[in-house]
């Protein structure tokens, strides 16, 4: 069973006051700090996308529409998942709010048990999402730590060129080129070419160009 981290946020933007103390109160008994809101304007002052959490958004609020509010979410950059909920919404309107990126979509009234699901199923996939984002900012970090030579010579070996062919196009020993790709395999940290294949086709880095124009492609 998903245990979602303590810190993780779970902003409430209902106007209806006893929905908004409801959902309050459910939150705070999962252990989770809750952030609640009675119009658009105001969460959208308040809300911090680089926090762990998901987002429950009623669709008609006194200030704005909802999907209006998550498009404004979306522009700002924030990825927190966002249920949706609404005393007024039919299955066309649930159906557009998935298709536009919505995680879920609720119609009041709705049982604890099933609010409780969401949540955990949006925490679940935020936490996926930053962990992912965490693995390809690492992964950035290791290419940029390749000097340009052990870069080039990773590129070549992806490429599927022999290291004597890469040693005669960049005017070295095959000593050196061995050497350049020991370093780049550990830098990336990588086991062997298949690997440093899939890494570098990830960063479009796969391929590249060899000395006197020689394309280093497939």
């Amino acid at each position: 069973m998903f245990t979602p981290p303590t810190d993780a946020v779970v902003y409430v933007v209902e106007d209806d006051a006893a929905i908004r103390d409801a959902l309050s109160r459910l939150i705070a008994q999962m252990g989770l700090v809750v952030r609640a809101f009675a119009n658009a304007t105001s969460f959208l002052e308040a809300l911090d996308g680089e926090k762990h959490g998901c987002i429950i958004l009623d669709l008609r609020l006194p200030d704005m529409d909802g999907m209006e509010v998550y498009e404004q979410i979306v522009a700002r950059g924030a990825a927190l998942p966002v249920i949706v909920i609404t005393g007024h919404g039919d299955v066309a309107t649930g159906v557009e709010a998935i298709k536009r990126g919505v995680m879920d979509f609720l119609e009041k009234p709705f049982q604890p048990d099933k609010i409780r699901n969401c949540i955990q199923a949006a925490l679940a996939a935020d936490l996926k999402r930053r962990h992912a984002a965490k693995r390809v900012a690492d992964d950035l970090l290791r290419v940029a730590s390749l000097s340009a030579d052990e870069l080039r010579v990773a590129k070549a070996l992806a490429a599927g060129r022999p290291v004597k062919e890469i040693a005669a196009a960049l005017k070295v020993s095959v000593r050196t080129v061995h050497s350049r790709r020991k370093a780049a395999l550990q830098k990336l940290g990588v086991p062997g070419r298949a690997r440093l294949v899939e890494f570098l086709t990830r960063f479009q880095l796969a391929g590249g160009v060899l000395p006197g124009g020689d394309d280093g492609g497939a």
